[in-house]
């Protein structure tokens, strides 16, 4: 047992500050038994499936960015083609005014 004692700032100066540290010694479970070969060929055969399967989550974030960019590129163009069709819309619904007031004001005139 290991007991470090320090003294306070101004703010913890009626409270001692302390630490502890606990160290245990001993035997291990792995020292005791060692792994075998056949213990590591296991292990081997976990990290390739474990290495495969990230790759394979890998590929399907690649297969899913690369369908977002596509869909955002649809969906942009499908925006430019309504902003167009809005303008078209209103120029025409301008020109129908226009022609409305003309002939409401001949019509009230004669």
């Amino acid at each position: 047992r290991i007991c470090v004692q320090c003294q306070g700032s101004k703010w913890f100066q009626t409270t001692a500050l302390k630490w502890e540290l606990h160290v245990d010694m001993g035997d291990t479970e792995f020292s005791r038994n060692p792994a075998t070969k056949q213990d590591l060929k296991g292990v081997q055969r976990t990290m390739l499936a474990t290495l495969a399967r990230a790759e394979a989550i890998s590929a399907e974030n690649e297969y899913e960015k690369s369908a977002e960019i596509e869909f955002r590129d649809a969906s942009e163009r499908m925006n430019s083609h309504v902003v167009w069709v809005s303008v078209f819309i209103m120029l025409i619904e301008g020109v129908l005014v226009a022609w409305q007031v003309l002939h409401l004001r001949a019509f009230f005139r004669r």
